[in-house]
């Protein structure tokens, strides 16, 4: 089987054939954002973006199609029924997950695109007095971002606001992180969705360098207000099932197949991204964005490997300036090589009462009622 196109800079990721089964973990399109709680701090209004609030950009759309098309040598590589794109029903996904498959040569009809929320699905959160002494502690122990200050002064340069983003202190309110770097983060995600969608970013005063920089602001809000175990148990337990279940071949949709898919899709957002890294303890890395970065249309590759018994995690990530072709190249980074036994132990903080089933057949030799190491709770 021929190398993907895309494999590029981490050609040594994908220097074999797959034999096993793959899952890619998507975050949906570039999008529209409310950013109102910038408008004390910004000097004139944001631009519009020019679809309804929370809709894919069109450029957000032709990156899509251009990662399907990047993708398409080896995902098609055993046909249209060896694939399975599954979204939730949220329009951006749903939109995000047919421009996917107009890149892989998928009719908007087909069998293997699918809507369904379940492998999407949240459990009861904690209580929100228990979320808020979650948060305060993290806000405690989380450490700054490299360059805090020049990303906080570039901030409020580029809003030119009456009041400065840096005089609200931080603070966790009614469960809810809030203060300059909750506001560097809403600027941030506000500036690399124009970047991604071909506008003009920060009003010209911020290059694609310095947009990429403050992603890191970003990756500090959700460090402390997504990265608890606790938290994230009942919002990501459903989806780390259904990534383990598609990387054992057990299909998605078992009424419509008489086999599992070779590849399996799931289109989410940045919760389920972020969600499923921090139960299976996982960080990474992208040539241009912060570590651990959930910006739009990045991905977890998961890659069960039958000759070796193991599981390969990568990351996947576009880039949003500066190509012909939006979304490319492409940059897929090495994240973990585990074995079996060392993947299945990763699913030690899931919830398997949340998510409804029990440990998938690949780690049937490794979870029981009895594991000690089990923290969820254990169907029987």
């Amino acid at each position: 089987m021929p190398l993907p196109r895309w494999a590029g800079v981490f050609v040594s990721v994908l220097a074999v054939a797959v034999e096993g089964h793959v899952v890619y973990l998507f975050r949906h399109c570039v999008r529209s954002v409310n950013a109102s709680s910038l408008a004390p701090f910004a000097g004139q209004p944001f631009p519009p973006f020019g679809v309804p609030p929370d809709n894919c950009l069109p450029r957000g759309l032709t990156i899509f199609e251009n990662i399907g098309q990047q993708l398409r040598d080896e995902v098609m590589a055993r046909g249209a029924d060896g694939v399975a794109v599954v979204a939730d029903n949220v329009p951006r996904n749903v939109d995000s997950m047919h421009a996917l498959a107009r890149g892989l040569g998928l009719p908007a009809d087909s069998p293997s695109l699918r809507v369904d929320s379940a492998p999407f699905a949240h459990c009861n959160p904690p209580p929100a007095s228990e979320e808020q002494e979650l948060l305060q502690q993290r806000l405690e122990v989380v450490p700054l971002p490299i360059n805090d200050t020049a990303n906080l002064v570039a901030v409020d340069a580029a809003l030119r606001g009456q009041q400065n983003i840096t005089a609200v202190p931080d603070a966790v309110v009614d469960a809810a992180f809030k203060g300059e770097h909750a506001l560097a983060a809403t600027a941030a995600t506000t500036f690399l969705m124009q970047l991604g969608g071909g506008m003009d970013v920060a009003w010209g005063r911020l290059t694609p360098t310095e947009v990429y920089r403050l992603d890191q602001m970003q990756v500090y809000d959700w460090a402390i207000t997504r990265r608890a175990i606790p938290i994230e148990r009942p919002k990501s337990s459903t989806m780390v099932a259904a990534v383990l279940a598609a990387l054992s071949g057990e299909t998605v949709d078992a009424a419509a197949r008489t086999s599992a898919p070779h590849t399996t899709i799931f289109v989410g957002h940045d919760t389920d991204v972020n969600g499923v890294g921090t139960l299976l303890g996982l960080g990474w890395s992208a040539p241009l964005l912060a570590d651990n970065t959930t910006a739009p249309s990045v991905a977890l590759r998961f890659e069960s490997l039958a000759n070796s018994n193991g599981v390969r995690i990568s990351f996947l990530s576009p880039t949003f300036s500066g190509t012909a072709a939006p979304g490319l190249p492409l940059h897929l980074s090495p994240v973990s090589n585990d074995t079996v036994a060392k993947f299945c132990s990763r699913t030690a903080t899931v919830d398997w009462h949340c998510a409804g089933t029990k440990p998938a057949t690949m780690c049937a030799g490794v979870w029981s009622p009895s594991t000690p190491s089990l923290r969820g709770t254990l169907l029987q």
